[in-house]
């Protein structure tokens, strides 16, 4: 009965010798097994919810009220996003911008307790913040 494996080697001194397997070198079965390694790892480690954006979460804030400080950058609303509803009393942002829906304007009674998603303003006045998203506790 005729060996399969002596279809494709024969006995070369004293080691057996594959033309099949002469070009395919550990170095190349290095390289490929790493990239099948790596992709397996990809695919089962990158769930579908996982490489998605992380939905937008809204942050617990606090509009305190006018900033009623006499300097250039002031005499805006101010929002901070500590537990705290005293004004001045722990670290605030003034409001550059407000969503025109938000209802909220100088003449509101404060403090009102709200939910936002916010960017900060890099140019001008330091610690100024444009409300993107809010909404009313």
């Amino acid at each position: 009965m005729l060996n399969p494996i002596n279809l494709i080697t024969f006995e070369y001194g004293k080691f057996w010798y594959s033309p099949v397997l002469t070009s395919f070198n550990m170095k190349n079965a290095y390289k490929i097994s790493t990239v099948i390694i790596l992709f397996t790892l990809i695919i089962i480690g990158c769930k579908k919810h996982d490489c998605q954006k992380p939905a937008a979460t809204l942050t617990n804030a606090i509009i305190t009220g006018n900033d009623l400080r006499a300097c250039a950058c002031c005499g805006r609303l101010m929002i901070t996003f500590t537990n705290n509803a005293t004004t001045y009393a722990e670290k605030f942002y003034t409001i550059n911008q407000l969503p025109s829906n938000s209802g909220i304007t100088e003449n509101s009674t404060f403090p009102i307790y709200v939910k936002v998603k916010y960017e900060t303003v890099t140019t001008g006045c330091a610690d100024h913040i444009n409300i993107l998203t809010i909404e009313k506790q």
